[in-house]
């Protein structure tokens, strides 16, 4: 069964997969080149990593802007602001040496590990792709061999095994914290106008019933009245 799948995921690959190289640039300078990446880059950039890959080889599990987008905007200021975190987090991407794809699927349980220290886990994914830590190999840009190394684009950020329920929780706070749209506050507006429209309705009926007491007397007083002039 797992060479059927290893056949069916290598002929989707050839087919489907692109596959390019550029050996003039390093894995970082390509990275800049595509646009793609510029999330990653500064980071690569801001933690001095990029110079680490400058030597040597390695593989890297790029993810693109839209992944780090999706990993919310204060998960991402949190990572910028903690250096160490930031580190742990980018080394969980490298794997030293280059790896393709081929290289991927024919890896053992547990025999590929990043520089923060915890093996990878590589699954074949029911649609017959690649994922690593559960994220995705990005279809269009799934391998790019550079002067040292190789680059798989994937579609979310790769977060270490270990550190998985640390993010969970942080993005939990953030989709409770989300900012109020101007939706949201139209829709406030209105229920608040329509509150002050019922109570000055209800005010006005109170105004109306006062009057018509007023209008129609207080017998009591009448029979008094009476009784005084006689």
């Amino acid at each position: 069964m797992r060479k059927l799948f290893t056949l069916i995921l290598i002929g989707l690959f050839a087919l489907g997969f692109a596959q390019e190289e550029d050996a003039d640039l390093t894995i970082v300078e390509g990275l800049a080149e595509s646009g793609e990446y510029g999330t990653l880059v500064s980071l690569l950039t801001a933690s001095g990593l990029d110079q680490q890959l400058a030597d040597g080889e390695f593989t890297l599990f790029a993810p693109n802007d839209a992944a780090f987008e999706e990993l919310g905007e204060e998960t991402l200021a949190t990572l910028e602001s903690d250096p160490a975190l930031l580190e742990q987090i980018l080394l969980g991407h490298v794997v030293e040496g280059a790896y393709g794809v081929n290289d991927l699927q024919d890896a053992e349980e547990g025999a590929i590990t990043s520089l923060q220290g915890e093996p990878l886990e590589l699954e074949l994914a029911a649609t017959g792709g690649f994922t690593v830590n559960g994220a995705d190999l990005d279809s269009t840009d799934v391998e790019f061999t550079y002067s040292n190394g190789v680059v798989h684009g994937v579609g979310d950020v790769v977060i270490p095994m270990s550190m998985t329920e640390q993010f969970a929780a942080t993005e939990d706070v953030e989709e409770a914290e989300t900012p109020i749209t101007e939706e949201d506050e139209s829709e406030t507006d209105d229920m608040e106008e329509s509150e002050e429209a019922d109570e000055a309705a209800e005010d006005v009926e109170d105004e109306m019933e006062d009057d018509a007491e007023e209008a129609e007397g207080d017998p009591l007083d009448e029979e008094t009245e009476g009784e005084d002039t006689n």
